[in-house]
């Protein structure tokens, strides 16, 4: 489904006042090649919806930087992701 769908459908809910719970899916936005070589930062990149978000902007070509706490959680992360264009910033303020 494509954004501008997704987008759609949650004005039409929020007009409507009615309490749905809505799910959307990461991995089935297609951005067609917008994210190609752009360069995307992730704070909290090392898990949770910030490292599926990094997962999705690295399967689309774009060059990603995630952010994390501690620094064996971001190299799971890399393993996981497995692919080039990441890089890793460990980050404890």
């Amino acid at each position: 489904m494509k954004i501008k769908k997704y987008i759609t459908k949650i004005k039409k809910i929020i007009r409507s006042n009615r309490k749905k719970n809505i799910t959307i899916k990461i991995a089935q936005i297609n951005y067609k090649e917008i994210l190609k070589n752009k360069n995307i930062v992730i704070t909290g990149g090392s898990r949770g919806i910030g490292f599926y978000m990094a997962k999705k902007f690295i399967s689309e070509g774009a060059n990603v930087i995630i952010t994390g706490r501690n620094e064996d959680t971001l190299k799971a992360a890399i393993r996981k992701i497995s692919r080039g264009g990441v890089l890793t910033i460990n980050v404890n303020i």
